[in-house]
């Protein structure tokens, strides 16, 4: 437990790391705390048992051992569903957090990513219906579906609205443009490409396109 400890001591100090100590990544190294906590635990155990000679003692030790790799086990397998795919992971997520639209975009934006637009603009809806059209960011993940679906109309809307309510952001621009080389249309996309560099000279994706 020492070990843990003091392995993620560090991470805990950062305060630019306190809002994702518990983060997967920070656990590889410490966790070898624990793993040795729980070694030496089953082996005093068992010295102790082997000690005794007791034969109630050695059934109470395999009845609970079976038992906790029992539980283990039913738990790893109800984890490994929600972890199973993105989707999965941000339709927990939703469940979890049902009155947070950054949970809805999230899967909207798995949806997306997945080959499957349909469902990510049923989820769309369903936010808008909460919290109303006017949240830029549903637009954007909208406007991402009908790209994907090959709606080019649409998706040019969805981001015109977008960009409307966040005039600064490079990556809405960048995706309006898009949504104007969809349409053919080389004329309104160009302007919107100079218009990125004019506030980044160094955007490597809008210099390319352009």
């Amino acid at each position: 437990i020492v070990i843990f400890a003091v392995l993620l001591a560090p991470f805990r100090i950062s305060s630019a790391a306190r809002s994702t100590v518990a983060a997967d990544r920070y656990m590889y190294l410490p966790i070898m705390g624990l793993h040795l906590t729980l070694a030496s635990a089953i082996i005093r155990s068992w010295d102790a048992f082997y000690t005794s000679r007791r034969r109630i003692a050695w059934g109470l030790l395999t009845l609970c051992t079976g038992i906790l790799i029992g539980f283990w086990h039913f738990e790893a397998v109800a984890t490994a569903q929600v972890w199973r795919d993105t989707v999965s992971r941000d339709r927990r997520s939703v469940e979890m957090n049902p009155d947070d639209i950054r949970a809805y975009m999230q899967l909207a934006g798995a949806y997306t990513f997945a080959g499957h637009p349909d469902e990510a603009l049923k989820v769309i809806h369903e936010a808008r219906m909460r919290w109303g059209p006017e949240d830029p960011g549903l637009a954007i993940r909208a406007g991402e579906a009908y790209r994907k679906l090959g709606e080019h109309g649409k998706a040019l809307i969805e981001f015109r609205e977008a960009v409307n309510d966040r005039p600064n952001d490079l990556r809405t621009r960048y995706l309006l443009a898009s949504a104007w080389l969809d349409l053919k249309d080389a004329d309104e996309a160009i302007t919107e490409f100079r218009r990125i560099l004019r506030r980044q000279p160094g955007h490597l994706s809008a210099i390319t396109a352009l």
